[in-house]
């Protein structure tokens, strides 16, 4: 159905003749070019072969040849494409060179856990303990979208994306959280969307609360820690703009809450505060 979040995961392995071992990184790592993707192509008219494709680029990208990685995307179909009116769709990986094999295990579409829906108003950020839908962080997803022309060094770590990790915490309990992996530029971060306005009233106290860590090297080692990051609420409305462009747009930021300054050093730090 078009409208809605599916939830595309799949085990991705990308082979090189001539490459062994998992010392070598993709080309889409050293150059942010050839990134691994997956396409939808729609045809809506049998009779004259109208077909409507769209793209999406994971954002977790293989690290190096002949590892097996997590592939994940969030599809949304736009309402204008008519896929309700669709003879055939077909979903299909592209992007490295010809001379890359993808290997692709587990692969699924789902729709997002439940838990990934605002039910009630009591909470309005749904799956906030990131263990809902497998190696895809939904419904966290990047502030913005767009990379860097230009390769990055190798300490950069490639595109800017999120990851789903796990970690053992009192022996034998999993944590699972959101790790954003590849910032370049300090604007970039995890944001929820979406957050239901019919939720927000004026006059009313609301209590924001969230769990960071850093992974900054402190001053004191050579790095440039401690940081203070901030939490930001985005407002935007829906319509046509003075351009005539028709879709959302945003007309203004409130800052909710920053942290102490912290760093590497610091661990798991529980950042809270009311908002009126």
């Amino acid at each position: 159905m078009s409208g809605i979040d599916y939830i595309f995961t799949a085990k991705v392995m990308l082979t090189k003749d001539g490459v062994t071992g998992t010392d070598t990184p993709t080309t889409c790592v050293d150059t942010g070019k050839k990134c691994l993707k997956v396409q939808t192509k729609i045809r809506d008219d049998a009779d004259h072969n109208h077909d409507v494709t769209m793209n999406w680029e994971t954002q977790e990208t293989a690290p190096n040849y002949n590892e097996w990685h997590d592939f994940e995307a969030t599809i949304n179909f736009d309402p204008a494409w008519r896929i309700e009116e669709a003879k055939f769709m077909v979903l299909k990986f592209m992007g490295p060179e010809p001379d890359v094999e993808m290997k692709v295990d587990m692969a699924s579409l789902n729709l997002p856990d439940p838990a990934s829906y605002v039910e009630t108003c009591s909470d309005m950020i749904p799956n906030g303990n990131q263990a809902g839908n497998g190696p895809s962080p939904y419904p966290m997803r990047l502030n913005h979208h767009r990379y860097p022309a230009v390769p990055q060094p190798e300490s950069w770590g490639g595109h800017p994306r999120l990851v789903s990790r796990h970690e053992t915490v009192n022996g034998n309990e999993t944590n699972t959280y959101t790790s954003l992996v590849g910032k370049y530029y300090d604007w970039q971060g995890p944001s929820y969307r979406e957050i239901p306005p019919i939720c927000v009233k004026s006059h009313a106290v609301y209590r924001v609360s969230f769990r960071i860590r850093l992974h900054s090297v402190p001053k004191e080692e050579g790095g440039q820690g401690p940081f203070q990051p901030y939490v930001d609420l985005y407002a935007f409305w829906y319509g046509e703009n003075d351009r005539g462009h028709l879709g959302y747009h945003h007309y203004d930021t409130r800052r909710l809450v920053t942290c102490e300054p912290i760093d590497e050093a610091s661990g798991w730090v529980t950042v809270s505060c009311r908002y009126f």
